[in-house]
């Protein structure tokens, strides 16, 4: 499975081989580069690390490779997927070669359960590990993983990359909010034939003549869908992503919260959480139960955090609640939209998570330097 390394770059496994729709490959492999010296999304195509150094050393690839804007995947064979991320990690973490040995058998065991077998890419890691070499990156700014942020935060709550953390946090809350949304919109519209929706959305009759154009129209309460932060303008590739969060400046999504405004993002927020009261029979919400524990079953934890979408930064009370909440929640993970889940190495963090109780001391060596 691909790793983040920092930004919006990733490695994975050369078998892996493939171009996602936005992304650009960097491929240091000479079995699977087949016409990709030519491929317009391919930012460069050698055999070896070797080569495509020619000369550089590592540091001179991070530092070219943080400098780029935009996805990009690294493809390496075995031996240099190995010294590009065990040179990483012993250049931004304090592991030493007992928790590599760790970090690495919790790589191995996600691999392996995601179906990615790669029983020869292992050994390579391993044994690459004692002579990767080190280097001074602080004078570079990049974003490191969400897990070794997690780490860092877990130790220290006000640590030097805590910025970063902000950062990713407060989009990941953004994404967990519109997914939500878009989600009850989606329902919604599959079900907007239904002639008890019709009535919960404000229709004065049954309307079989449904017009997206005059939508609000024929139902008042799906006014609060609507521009700035709302478009069914929309034309993406996939029919099955047309309710995902995206870029909505591209057209590839149909909302932006960060659009709204305070009084239309509560009001849109609201309209959310008392549908899916409604849809689970639970009558008039305000009557039924308070709007805190409403929104703990229905809605993201209450959209405690509404606030940042609007600031697009957490105050420091609301990073300490978040990154408390990741700490104490020990059935599931919170803040991990589901898009990313496949580049995050998911069990670290109720690892970290773990380390905070058992072992302070092992759960510095996975912390950033």
């Amino acid at each position: 499975m691909k790793l983040h390394l920092f930004n919006n770059v990733f490695i994975d496994y050369h078998t892996e081989m493939h171009v996602p729709q936005g992304s650009k490959v960097i491929i240091l492999s000479d079995t699977y580069n087949t016409n990709m010296d030519t491929n317009p999304n391919c930012v460069s195509c050698h055999d070896t690390l070797d080569a495509r150094l020619d000369g550089d050393t590592l540091q001179d690839f991070f530092t070219d490779t943080i400098a780029l804007t935009g996805h990009h995947i690294i493809y390496a064979n075995e031996n240099d997927f190995a010294r590009i991320v065990t040179s990483w990690l012993r250049s931004t973490t304090n592991m030493t070669a007992d928790e590599f040995g760790v970090w690495l058998g919790i790589y191995k065991y996600n691999c392996k359960t995601n179906a990615r077998r790669h029983d020869i890419l292992y050994p390579a890691i391993q044994n690459a590990f004692a002579d990767a070499p080190v280097y001074d990156l602080s004078s570079l700014d990049f974003n490191p993983s969400f897990e070794f942020l997690l780490a860092s935060a877990f130790h220290d709550i006000n640590f030097s990359k805590k910025s970063k953390l902000v950062s990713i946090l407060t989009g990941f809350i953004k994404k967990e909010y519109e997914d939500f949304v878009l989600d009850v919109r989606r329902n919604i519209d599959g079900l907007i034939l239904d002639s008890a929706l019709q009535t919960q959305l404000g229709a004065s009759s049954f309307n079989e003549n449904i017009d997206l154009d005059n939508i609000t129209t024929q139902f008042p309460g799906l006014s609060v869908f609507k521009a700035p932060y709302w478009s069914d303008d929309i034309d993406i590739p996939s029919q099955s992503t047309a309710y995902y969060p995206g870029d909505f400046s591209q057209g590839l999504t149909k909302l932006n919260l960060s659009l709204a405004s305070e009084a239309d993002l509560n009001a849109l927020l609201q309209f959310t959480q008392d549908y899916m009261w409604a849809l689970a029979g639970g009558g008039d919400a305000s009557d039924q139960i308070s709007d805190e524990l409403m929104g703990k079953v229905f809605g993201p934890r209450g959209f405690a955090y509404r606030s940042c979408i609007l600031t697009d930064t957490l105050t420091d009370e609301q990073y300490a609640s978040a990154v408390n909440e990741i700490l104490n929640e020990s059935k599931g993970l919170v803040f991990m939209p589901w898009q990313v889940v496949d580049s995050v190495l998911v069990p670290l963090i109720p690892f970290f998570r773990s380390l905070k109780t058992l072992d302070l001391d092992k759960l510095q060596k996975y912390t950033l330097k």
